[in-house]
């Protein structure tokens, strides 16, 4: 690995910024470090420093208090362009730095040692060092140790900046799922051809799609500023009151129906299914208009009624059954003839009260009709 030299500065920064390592808080793995190089190397001082533009950053510190300072007297802006460490034995004997304010006041510094923090890439972004307040030197194995410190500190920095990368990935990936989800929602809010709406528990629809506007005539605009039990027949307003209070104690509603007015003044029947989120005061729900199975089902309840009448009114005796022979209707002079009540014959055998000898004819009469032979 080659190291950048003093001319690939704006390079070097660029390199420090893209860690995002400067002001963040202490970490333990950082102190672990520093604590292990003032162990190690028996010096009451061990520093993690970074350099920026026009300052020594401390990420970790171990006896010293500062956490940052100018350049112009750090030891560290000397030590990141050494190809190795950079030893300074007795501060007071090294011209270069007898001025240094460090050294001629406090903390009066005398020792320095410092290994700089090289990128894969070659650029250094700061030091790991150790310092004491009297002249002393390190070890060969002292000097291995903050080496591989060094590296160490690197490696962190490494694996630090890749889970910020990954974790942005991450908040990325989530934010473009979170956003396709959104407008595959829309359009399934809009293409519906079933009415979907939001509501709230306050009793006003929050959000309605396109089908409300196409059903019930109205804009979404008069929709969302009345109540919507303005909406309800006032025969279904009672019913709409009792099933909105139970979705306010969380329980769901299916296929509750009623009859909203549309802007013509005529009524649709709706069929609602609901689910409340009673902590967000709103409700999700789908209606299917069912104004034509309704008139149909009207219409068949109609024509029951009247065949019943007419029925009801024969002198025969006239009854209705299944294949296997079973009573599904009876009229009163049947009940009246056998002296039993209609519900005392619904589901009885058409048989049961019958000779035998009568039963036979009957089963064989009844075995012979056919679509053919009526």
């Amino acid at each position: 690995m080659k190291l950048a030299g003093p001319d690939s500065e704006t390079a070097r920064l660029e390199a420090l910024r893209q860690y995002k390592i400067l002001d963040t808080a202490p970490e333990e793995a950082f102190d672990e470090f520093t604590d292990l190089a003032a162990k190690v190397c028996q010096t009451p001082i061990a520093l993690i420093s970074l350099i920026d533009e026009n300052r020594q950053w401390l990420k970790s510190q171990v006896g010293f208090t500062l956490r940052e300072a100018p350049q112009k007297i750090s030891f560290c802006r000397q030590t990141i362009w050494q190809n190795g460490l950079f030893i300074i034995p007795d501060t007071l004997a090294d011209e270069r730095f007898v001025n240094d304010s460090l050294v001629n006041s406090e903390p009066y510094l005398r020792f320095y040692t410092g290994a700089p923090l090289i990128t894969l890439q070659g650029y250094p972004l700061g030091v790991i060092c150790v310092m004491d307040y009297v002249p002393r030197e390190l070890n060969a194995t002292q000097l291995e140790v903050l080496q591989a410190l060094s590296r160490q500190v690197i490696t962190q920095l490494e694996l630090k900046r890749n889970l910020t990368d990954l974790a942005q990935v991450q908040q990325q990936n989530q934010y473009l799922e979170t956003k396709l989800q959104r407008q595959e929602f829309e359009r399934f809010f809009k293409f519906s051809l079933d009415l979907l709406c939001i509501a709230g528990l306050d009793g006003y629809f929050k959000r309605v799609n396109p089908a409300f506007e196409k059903t019930l005539l109205y804009t979404k605009e008069e929709l969302l500023s009345k109540p919507f039990l303005d909406f309800v027949h006032p025969e279904d307003q009672a019913t709409t009151l009792a099933e909105l209070e139970k979705l306010g104690s969380n329980v769901p509603t299916i296929e509750f129906e009623n009859r909203y007015r549309c802007q013509d003044g005529s009524y649709k029947w709706l069929s609602w299914d609901a689910f409340p989120l009673v902590e967000e005061g709103i409700i999700y729900a789908i209606a299917r208009e069912i104004t034509d199975s309704k008139q149909t089902e009207e219409a068949l309840q109609e024509s029951e009624s009247r065949y019943r009448a007419i029925v009801e009114d024969q002198t025969e005796l006239i009854c209705r059954f299944s294949p296997e022979g079973k009573l599904t209707f009876v009229n009163n002079n049947y009940c009246r003839y056998f002296g039993k009540s209609y519900e005392e014959l619904i589901g009885k055998d058409l048989y049961h009260m019958m000779p035998q000898e009568e039963r036979e004819r009957v089963e064989k009469h009844l075995a012979s009709l056919s679509w053919e032979n009526p």
